[in-house]
């Protein structure tokens, strides 16, 4: 083979290589970004089932505390609590119902964002691989060519 098709094979095959590390990285990456957003989901959702178990510890310990007392301050004071407790588990359960549609938005945005990027890579390693095959085509007809002139003389 002559120097220019070493060295084109070469650039192709060090042009493949970087394209792998580069499909590689990104599928690296979604599946971190996966794994982040699991760690995420998981956290609010204790965190959520923590707030769940703190107002309800509360409310139980006012509603004993009535029991005891018997006091309609004290009955007063749960009807709010409870009412409170209903109206932040309704926040926090919207506000992560929007969370949810984020993170999921943003999954859906990267994931189309990467295969985007895959497909140019790929497109961009069947543009090369056609312009090598060319390459080679253009070779062997100019050898074929060569070898019939150094026949014909």
């Amino acid at each position: 083979m002559t120097d220019k098709t070493l060295d084109s094979h070469y650039k192709m095959s060090k042009k493949i290589a970087q394209l792998t590390k580069v499909i590689f990285h990104l599928h690296t990456k979604n599946e971190e970004n996966s794994e982040f957003e699991k760690v995420i989901k998981s956290s609010y959702e204790r965190e959520l089932a923590n707030i769940n178990k703190e107002n309800t510890a509360v409310i139980n310990k006012y509603k004993e505390m009535t029991q005891a007392n018997k006091g309609l301050e004290l009955t007063q004071k749960i009807k709010d609590l409870q009412i409170k407790h209903d109206t932040e588990k309704l926040s926090t359960m919207r506000e992560y119902e929007s969370f949810k549609i984020v993170v999921e938005q943003r999954e859906i945005k990267f994931k189309k964002e990467k295969e985007d990027q895959i497909e140019m890579l790929k497109k961009e390693i069947d543009s090369m691989k056609t312009k090598f095959e060319n390459q080679l085509k253009d070779l062997s007809s100019i050898n074929k060519c060569r070898l019939n002139s150094k026949r014909g003389k």
